[in-house]
């Protein structure tokens, strides 16, 4: 195959763009895991409101976990009731349990397109924690 240097970055950007969308249902159940482990579920309409989306940016990828329901904020920003303050986070822990394998996601995704192009080549990505 011959290197087409034109293709390689959209080849790289492609290959990250996978490895988030391969991260998001691992980061989703994190979420869904941490929500179980730190409230008490009554009816379970917040797990079910928990969206992992993963896309295209201009020089990459990006990984979006959430939930649109108001008092999934509440819990993990935390809020005042009464004299008492509540704050349960759940979602900012499962995002950095899930760091280290959306990093190691990223590299062997982009390992593989760089293969593709190059050769045999190997990139150690490292995310600042």
């Amino acid at each position: 195959m011959a290197f087409d240097a034109a293709k390689a970055p959209r080849a790289i950007q492609q290959a990250i763009v996978n490895a988030m969308r391969q991260s998001a249902g691992i980061l989703k159940d994190r979420a869904i895991s941490n929500l179980d482990r730190v409230l008490k579920r009554k009816s379970g309409d917040l797990a079910t409101s928990i969206y992992a989306r993963a896309g295209r940016t201009r020089f990459g990828g990006y990984l979006q976990v959430g939930t649109k329901l108001k008092y999934g904020r509440f819990w993990e920003m935390g809020f005042k009731h009464g004299r008492q303050f509540f704050h349960r986070p759940w979602l900012r822990p499962a995002v950095e349990q899930s760091q280290a394998e959306v990093a190691r996601r990223i590299q062997i995704e982009v390992d593989r397109a760089i293969g593709q192009q190059f050769g045999n080549v190997t990139i150690d990505i490292k995310i600042p924690m």
